[in-house]
């Protein structure tokens, strides 16, 4: 009977250290997560699974100056927190973007602007306007699946498929 229980026990704590694991990796450094869409090809194209950075967006208080412009985020969608969204950040605090054909809009601080590579089929900051770092959620940092397509994300986007 010890043994039974001693078995179960060791059962348990491996569990434990398994599930404590996951849970840390999952929500403190990495994550993979789900691309849909095709706002982000041909960067990313619909089904992708990226692996995104989270690091630094948890830890580092300053996370806002490890934001650069080229760099893939996922964020929160700002029109459905619920739903996240990855994006190109196009501007940074400071910058100046061209919004419409005639107005321009300076990216206040602690925002950026978020656009996807393929534009002609993307929902982005031309429609919700700057977006704030703190919806930032990670960095993608690589393209996983399919895995013939792996790669290490860079900040310079392909050349897009728009028409």
């Amino acid at each position: 009977m010890r043994a039974l229980v001693s078995k179960g026990v060791k059962w348990m704590r491996w569990s434990a250290i398994t599930v404590s694991f996951g849970y840390i990796s999952f929500n403190f450094i990495a994550e993979p997560i789900l691309c849909s869409g095709s706002s982000m090809e041909p960067t990313l194209s619909d089904k992708d699974i990226i692996l995104t950075e989270r690091y630094s967006s948890v830890f580092i208080k300053s996370y806002n100056r490890n934001v650069q412009r080229g760099d893939v985020v996922v964020a929160r969608c700002p029109a459905n927190p619920n739903t996240l969204i990855c994006k190109r950040v196009a501007a940074i605090a400071g910058d100046s973007v061209r919004h419409g054909f005639l107005s321009q809009q300076v990216i206040p601080r602690g925002h950026v602007w978020l656009t996807g590579d393929n534009t002609n089929y993307s929902t982005d900051s031309r429609d919700w306007g700057p977006i704030p770092i703190g919806l930032i959620v990670g960095k993608a940092v690589l393209k996983i699946w399919p895995f013939e397509d792996f790669q290490i994300l860079d900040n310079k986007p392909k050349n897009s498929s728009k028409t």
